[in-house]
């Protein structure tokens, strides 16, 4: 009973409360499931660190769970964002994070390679490695979610962006942007979440066609448009006018007008 008032006040914002119920002599009793909600309240507290310490005793009593596993991975993630404030130097800040980050990598691909069915794994992967600066790393944990899973559209979005992305000092590949567009003729989308990822999509080919990244080539069609200044500027000036369209007020679609006039190629009419 201590245990089931402990997860309402956590669900609750009651963090007193549910510790107070954690400390009760039916919780300490309770083995393992006590530890459980002790690391599921530092975590909701916003102590991802000290969370880690319960979840590691409740995988050590089960070895064979992968929740444990998991709830450990999670925190890693998130004690590595913590970090800024904790150390004194930038150097000392980016190698404490990395070995969080690749302690969070160990435990997100145990439970992924374990059982697809725990998409969240595969998505905390792909997380991880784009912090890490590993593109390929999150594309490949963005695929391993089967397309069987509820999940699989949400990772498929997720790899349009993963693959569009800038990532610390490194552009995507040609490849990169050619895999997205294909991926996006594959998926049925709404327009609200669909045209941001072709703008980005443009947006991205653009800078790199304008910073020499890659050369116009008129045989490579990204987005149903050629891959030339003239293709991809007119396929952004055309999902601006059609971003206005969903704007949700006066003031963001007189916004977006004005970026698809900026984008739009220059003519001599």
């Amino acid at each position: 009973m201590s245990l089931n008032v402990a997860r309402f006040a956590i669900d609750e914002g009651e963090f007193d409360a549910a510790a107070h119920e954690l400390e009760s002599q039916e919780a300490r009793e309770s083995g393992w499931r006590a530890a459980w909600w002790r690391g599921i309240l530092h975590m909701a507290e916003g102590r991802p660190s000290d969370g880690l310490a319960y979840f590691a005793a409740v995988a050590a009593e089960l070895p064979g769970e992968l929740a444990p596993k998991l709830a450990m991975a999670t925190c890693f993630e998130q004690t590595a964002g913590e970090l800024d404030d904790r150390t004194t130097t930038a150097g000392d800040r980016t190698a404490a994070q990395r070995q969080q980050l690749e302690y969070a990598v160990r435990y997100y691909s145990l439970v992924a390679a374990t059982d697809v069915g725990y998409a969240s794994a595969s998505f905390g992967l792909a997380r991880v490695f784009m912090a890490l600066g590993d593109r390929e790393g999150a594309v490949t944990a963005l695929q391993r979610i089967p397309k069987s899973s509820s999940a699989h559209a949400t990772a498929q979005v997720a790899l349009c962006k993963v693959r569009c992305a800038q990532m610390l000092d490194e552009m995507p590949s040609l490849s990169d942007l050619s895999a997205t567009s294909e991926t996006l003729q594959g998926l049925a989308l709404e327009n609200s979440v669909r045209l941001p990822l072709v703008r980005g999509l443009h947006e991205q080919a653009l800078t790199m066609l304008l910073d020499g990244s890659v050369a116009p080539d008129e045989a490579v069609i990204l987005g149903g448009a050629e891959l030339s200044e003239f293709g991809q500027r007119t396929a952004l000036e055309r999902t601006y006018r059609s971003l206005a369209k969903l704007a949700p007020s006066d003031e963001e679609r007189c916004v977006l007008i004005d970026q698809a006039n900026a984008y739009r190629p220059r003519t001599l009419t």
